[in-house]
């Protein structure tokens, strides 16, 4: 009697309860792929200079970019083997020293990348001739 009531819980309504557990694991796995993850990445900082001219006195010549999303994303993010680096614009500007504000528009990155935070967020350098 006990074995005929086991195979009644089991056996009764099969599909509905296959179906029930399918949909769970289906939640159970986009609920885990919802879930943020924070990572930081090194950037290397390189210009684009008008011809005939370097830069000098740079203040910084990293970035530390603080990024966030799944944890999909991240991973390809991070098996990027590649140099990561910004590349600033200072072909329009003259000589003499300046300022560059770093944002979000400077950094590569794919679509579903937040970006939290970029140390620092300001690079001072001078444009001299090159001799």
């Amino acid at each position: 009697m006990r074995l005929s009531v086991v195979k009644k819980l089991f056996y009764q309504n099969s599909s509905a309860k296959i179906s029930a557990f399918v949909i769970a694991l289906i939640l159970w796995f986009a609920l885990i792929n919802k879930r943020e993850f924070e990572t930081s990445k090194m950037y290397d900082v390189e210009f684009i200079v008008p011809i005939q001219t370097a830069i000098a006195d740079l203040s910084v010549s990293r970035i530390k970019v603080t990024v966030v999303s799944n944890r999909v994303l991240l991973k390809k993010l991070n098996s990027n083997h590649e140099p990561s680096v910004i590349f600033l614009d200072a072909s329009h500007l003259s000589l003499g020293q300046h300022r560059i504000r770093i944002d979000k528009s400077n950094i590569e990155l794919p679509i579903g990348i937040k970006v939290i935070s970029i140390i620092p967020s300001v690079v001072e350098f001078q444009i001299k001739e090159n001799p």
